[in-house]
C-alpha cells in the first residue's frame, strides 16, 4: 500500500459516518483532502569539528480549505523546513501556524 494511501486510510477513521459504508467509499470520499507532509531538521553538533546532520520526517495533514493544512503540533513542531503535497501533486506552502494549548487547571 502506498504511502499517500495509507495516510489516507489512517485519517478515514474519522471520518467515518453512522451508516455503514465500504473502506473504498471513504476513501474516495476523503482522498483529495489528505495531505503529506515532509519536514527537515537540522542538528546542530555539539563539539567542535563535527558535522551537522539533517534528519528528515513525514506525517500527514487534512485541508480545512483551499489553502489551509490542519496537521498535528509534533509533526512540525522542530522542523527548520516543511513541504506539503495532496494525493493530486498540489504543493502547499508554508504559512504561519497557529497552536492550541490544553486548558490549564483553576
Amino acid at each position: 500500500m502506498g504511502l499517500h494511501r495509507w495516510m489516507i486510510v489512517v485519517a478515514m477513521v474519522a471520518a467515518i459516518p453512522a451508516r455503514a459504508e465500504s473502506v473504498g467509499e471513504i476513501f474516495r470520499r476523503v482522498a483529495d483532502s489528505v495531505v503529506v507532509i515532509r519536514t527537515s531538521e537540522r542538528e546542530a553538533p555539539d563539539r567542535p569539528g563535527v558535522v551537522a546532520t539533517a534528519e528528515a520526517g513525514l506525517g500527514s495533514g487534512v485541508l480545512i480549505d483551499k489553502d489551509r493544512v490542519l496537521t498535528a503540533a509534533h509533526v512540525v513542531q522542530v522542523a527548520d523546513t516543511i513541504s506539503c503535497s495532496s494525493r493530486a501533486g498540489r504543493r502547499f506552502r508554508p504559512g504561519s501556524s497557529r497552536r492550541s494549548r490544553p486548558p490549564t487547571s483553576r
